[in-house]
This record gives C-alpha cells, sequence and structure tokens, in this order.
C-alpha cells in the first residue's frame, strides 16, 4: 500500500470572490479547500444565537456511549436536526454557490439532498479524531469513481490549530488505496486554519479529521453541512427531524432537499 506524498505546506485558500467552479476545481484536485468570509458577520451571528440555547444542556461525556469515543470525543458537543431548529441555518444551506457547488460535484444519478446539518463544537482536551472518509457511510458503493457527497465546514469560531482545525490528507481523494488508519495525524495532514466565517468544502472521498483541542479554555465551534447523492440512504432523516409545522414554514427548495412532502 503506498503511503501518501509529504502534504503541501497548507491547503489552498480562495478569497471570498471565489466562484464554485473555482471550488469545484481545486476539491477535485486536492480533496479540499479553504474559502474566506463566506459568511456575512450577521448571517455568522444569528447561526451562533439561533443555535446557543440547544448547546448548554448538552454532556459530551455521557450524550454519546462510550463506543462512539473515538468518532464523536468525549469533549465534543454535537447538535443535529438544524433544519427544525434555525431558519439561519437554513440560509446557509440553501446559499446560492454552496448550491452550485453541490450540483457540480454530485452528478451521479440526478437529484442530490441533505445528508447532515450538524453543529460541531470541539472541547479542550479533546484528542485528534480518528481519520476517516466520509463517503465510508455507503461501503458498499465507496471507493468508486464517482463523488457520494459533498461538504462544506462554516467556521462559527476562529479554527486554530492549537484549538483543534479539521485535519486534511490532501490528495488522499485521488488514491483510494491509501488506508486512512495507517497514517499519521501530525505528518500525513494539515490544519485547516479558518477565522469565523470562513468555510472548509470538502469532497467525501479525502481523508479528515477534527484535530486535538490542546487548550484548556477555548472550543472550536462548526457547522458541518453535507449534500450526498439522492438515491442514497442520508445520515441524517430530515423526515424525522422535521415537524410538519416546521416543513409548512420552510422554504420550497429546502423542502425537496429535505425530502419533505411539498
Amino acid at each position: 500500500m503506498k503511503p501518501l506524498s509529504p502534504p503541501p505546506a497548507g491547503l489552498t485558500i480562495l478569497p471570498a470572490t471565489a466562484t464554485a467552479a473555482e471550488i469545484s476545481e481545486i476539491c477535485d484536485r486536492d480533496g479540499g479547500v479553504i474559502v474566506r468570509q463566506v459568511l456575512s458577520p450577521d448571517l455568522l451571528a444569528r447561526i451562533n444565537a439561533e443555535l446557543e440555547p440547544y448547546l448548554k444542556d448538552i454532556d459530551p461525556a455521557t450524550a454519546y456511549g462510550v463506543d462512539a469515543a473515538g468518532a464523536f470525543g468525549l469533549h465534543t458537543k454535537r447538535l443535529e436536526g438544524l433544519v427544525e431548529k434555525s431558519d439561519a441555518v437554513v440560509e446557509a444551506l440553501l446559499d446560492s454557490r454552496f448550491q452550485e457547488v453541490v450540483a457540480r460535484t454530485l452528478t451521479w444519478g440526478g437529484e442530490f439532498q441533505l445528508n447532515t446539518a450538524q453543529l460541531i463544537e470541539i472541547g479542550p482536551g479533546e484528542p485528534a479524531q480518528v481519520l476517516h472518509r466520509d463517503e465510508m457511510l455507503w461501503p458498499e458503493v465507496a471507493g468508486g469513481p464517482h463523488q457520494l457527497m459533498i461538504s462544506c465546514m462554516l467556521a462559527l469560531s476562529d479554527f486554530t490549530e492549537e484549538v483543534g482545525a479539521t485535519r486534511i490528507a490532501p490528495g488522499s481523494n485521488r488514491d483510494q488505496s491509501v488506508d486512512s488508519t495507517t497514517l499519521d495525524v501530525e505528518k500525513d495532514t494539515v490544519p485547516a486554519v479558518m477565522n469565523a466565517g470562513d468555510a472548509l468544502f470538502c469532497n467525501g472521498k479525502v481523508i479528515h479529521g477534527g484535530g486535538a483541542n490542546r487548550t484548556t479554555d477555548r472550543s472550536r465551534r462548526g457547522l458541518s453541512m453535507t449534500y450526498s447523492l439522492g438515491w442514497l440512504k442520508p445520515e441524517e432523516a430530515q423526515t424525522l427531524a422535521v415537524s410538519r409545522e416546521r416543513a409548512r414554514q420552510l422554504p420550497p427548495r429546502m423542502r425537496e432537499l429535505c425530502c419533505l412532502a411539498g
């Protein structure tokens, strides 16, 4: 099994004016790309304000069970069902540039769907997450030439290496023979260092994981938004997560992406 080539100094960083075509091109090449100032200050503030009340009662040490510690962490808060909880998140999910990136990426079999919208807050003392490829959610079809999913991680707080910035193995998306379990987090990956409001776009084939939070008093908060091919079973069942009352309030396109009745 071939080892990865030494990673570059860092991921490509595009300006806020980057087009969907530019984002998609670099994602196809490297597996991930950072785009500056994807969120306006107003939308960033609204997302944080609308989700904050749901976070205060989450105890990550007991919320997910010991068996999930490797993937979820014992110091990491995760909040799902965000379409139900936040208008600001819906606005981010429907961003026209993001939607174009998704359409350019997920071309195997027609429509795409919302796979997850999840807040991930890595707390102090959390070790690095197990490296993985997101498309392994569907092992029967993973590893082939087609893209199964695309993700956008919005930085809701500053992502520094010390506080647990997402780690990426650039180029691992192009070589499916690389076993993620054989890679060294420090040597084989690079941190996606971002300011609050920036975004990391990744495809489902790239090896990545949450970084270690080596601080004692700071958390790293991100909003992970992923879309998948429409014929795959989504990780998050929006038909169960979204109430009928909430569905009636959603924009028609959001209902379609959540596979909700019109």
